[in-house]
């Protein structure tokens, strides 16, 4: 093999009888790490705290389903419905993740993290560089990412984030500008406008120095149980070549119960 066509990889090691992730054998990685955790082990070459991985957990889990409405799900069965393997079906839900669905997770982390380090660097408090913010993104015609949803007026994921987010040793200061982005938001459009799942995880993910670039994709492969699932029910319980009507769908799966 010449020179000029070597490179390298720290990721991960195979040879016979060996894999190593990120230089630990996969036998213990399996044996002590949920998936979440591996997640972040191969992702970051950080083998997280006991904490980090259970917020970690919880976040995949939030994210991996949200109904049969979104338009990932919604292309997802569309695909599933022409006959395409899974396989075809699923890229067609991951290709549905872009600015508005599923993919604001970076975008959110970069505003986040854009207001605390004015507020770091003017002093100003945070309500107020937060409402400054926002009227930029308003004068540039732009949304601001990770506020508002078109369910909920409260976000049932964000309570249960935040606080498990609290176990870990973080400041907080990233919670709280989320928070003061929120206040501002409802003071400028006079409605609640609640912190989603994109706007939950990028608060998180900040308070424990996840890279912003791998904030979309952690979404992402959390959402592709959800598009796997949908697409597999529709290929089992509908008809092929469909006419899939977003909104015109009944739930008929277990009523709501508890976990024993």
């Amino acid at each position: 093999m010449s020179e000029q066509h070597h490179w390298k990889t720290g990721m991960s090691h195979v040879e016979p009888n060996k894999i190593l992730i990120r230089g630990y054998p996969v036998q213990q990685v399996m044996g002590k790490l949920s998936f979440a955790g591996a997640v972040y082990l191969l992702w970051t070459g950080n083998v997280p705290t006991a904490e980090v991985e259970k917020l970690l957990n919880a976040m995949m889990i939030g994210s991996m389903d949200h109904g049969a409405s979104p338009p990932s799900v919604l292309a997802g069965r569309t695909v599933a419905s022409t006959g395409a393997p899974l396989n075809a079906a699923i890229a067609a839900g991951v290709l549905a993740f872009n600015k508005y669905h599923g993919a604001a997770v970076g975008d959110s982390m970069a505003m986040i993290r854009a207001v605390v380090e004015r507020h770091e660097k003017t002093g100003k408090s945070l309500d107020e560089v937060a409402g400054e913010y926002l009227e930029e993104l308003k004068a540039r015609n732009e949304r601001a990412p990770g506020l508002g949803h078109r369910f909920h007026t409260e976000d049932p994921r964000t309570k249960t984030l935040f606080a498990l987010a609290r176990q870990c040793p973080i400041q907080e200061i990233y919670i709280e500008a989320m928070e003061a982005l929120r206040r501002a938001l409802e003071k400028q459009v006079k409605r609640p406008m609640p912190i989603n799942i994109d706007g939950t995880m990028a608060a998180c993910l900040c308070e424990i120095g996840f890279p912003v670039e791998l904030g979309n994709p952690l979404f992402i492969i959390s959402r592709v149980v959800g598009v796997t699932i949908q697409a597999w029910e529709e290929q089992q319980r509908e008809k092929p070549m469909r006419q899939i009507h977003p909104g015109d769908f009944e739930y008929d799966g277990p009523p709501e119960r508890n976990l024993p």
